[in-house]
């Protein structure tokens, strides 16, 4: 069926029984977190959890709507903790100073649920995750990609989660450089300094960013076989706006995060290069209104058009393909 998926849920169910789940340092927690146990039902769902930010809440929001398109056979667990902006060393130190700190948001059934301050245990042990992703901050510097920082978090995983897992880690995307996400009036403003370390690091040029993401990414992780994939949900992102023509007002909401069409491109890119797989069809008709980010709800259902139906395949697919190629900037 599918390469790397097929032969990896095999291997898990041929694991041993599950162990328990190691607790965190001190300070104890207030309530224990919970010991992960399954039924044979829960076994065979492919549990996917990511540990990062906002972009990691982008990319995986409409995840389990583009597997249950894709591979509509195969169940599906989705967690997210989420702190944000929050880089590898963060994460270190919030899990080991035991800090509730955490937006933990998990779906299983289509639907998300959130459990508000948080502590990573409360993530990591809830589910038995075959697969654990990592996300640094925006993926642009080589503090990101710090070596004790990144052995420390793997440790702390591999303390965590006892079963079978791998390890895969996330790039993203830029921020867009259209004048009009920076203009006063926007109705969201990025933090403060946001503008002058994009005009200072990259001339405030989305492409040289990307590029800079994607060199790091190789410099840093392709090749260290910790992580079983390297997975960059930017590439389709990028490949719409700069080959497919899409404006960044339809793909970015506000100076680093991704609008609905955005989320959905970011989702389908993350599928195909995570399975291996081509997209050669899309099936969804719309975005409900309940799964729609919070700024664009009121508006109701997204109607996904036939014209961006092949603009997701188109980006998802040149992703898998070739994800560390930076398109050139379309000619105005």
């Amino acid at each position: 069926m599918k390469r790397f998926l097929t032969a990896f849920l095999a291997a898990l169910m041929a694991a041993a029984m599950l162990g328990g789940c190691a607790k965190s340092p001190e300070p104890t927690p207030t309530t224990d977190a919970p010991t992960p146990t399954q039924s044979p039902e829960e076994a065979k769902a492919l549990k996917i959890m990511i540990i990062g930010n906002s972009h990691s809440n982008d990319t995986f929001w409409l995840l389990h709507e583009a597997f249950a398109d894709q591979m509509p056979e195969q169940a599906l667990t989705l967690g997210v903790m989420y702190y944000s902006g929050c880089p590898v060393s963060k994460h270190v130190k919030f899990t080991t100073e035991n800090q509730y700190v955490y937006d933990f948001h998990k779906n299983d059934n289509g639907t998300w649920e959130t459990m508000n301050q948080a502590n990573m245990d409360a993530g990591l042990c809830n589910q038995a995750w075959d697969i654990v992703v990592f996300q640094g901050g925006r993926g642009d510097t080589e503090n990101e990609y710090n070596l004790a920082g990144r052995r420390a978090l793997e440790q702390i995983v591999s303390d965590r989660v006892p079963q079978p897992y791998k390890l895969m880690w996330q790039i993203t995307w830029p921020s867009p450089d259209e004048p009009a996400f920076f203009a006063p009036e926007y109705p969201v403003q990025p933090p403060s300094g946001w503008v002058e370390y994009l005009q200072t690091s990259y001339g405030h040029d989305t492409f040289r960013q990307f590029t800079v993401m994607t060199d790091k990414a190789k410099e840093y992780l392709v090749g260290d076989e910790t992580y079983e994939k390297v997975i960059c949900s930017g590439a389709g992102v990028m490949y719409a706006h700069a080959a497919l023509g899409v404006p960044q007002s339809a793909l970015w909401r506000d100076y680093t995060h991704l609008t609905d069409y955005g989320r959905l491109i970011a989702a389908y890119t993350f599928y195909a290069q995570f399975t291996g797989n081509a997209v050669t069809e899309i099936g969804i008709d719309k975005i409900p209104a309940h799964l729609r980010q919070a700024r664009f709800r009121a508006e109701g259902d997204l109607i996904v058009t036939e014209e961006m139906k092949q603009v997701i395949i188109a980006a998802a697919n040149h992703a898998l393909e070739d994800p560390w190629t930076v398109p050139a900037r379309p000619a105005n």
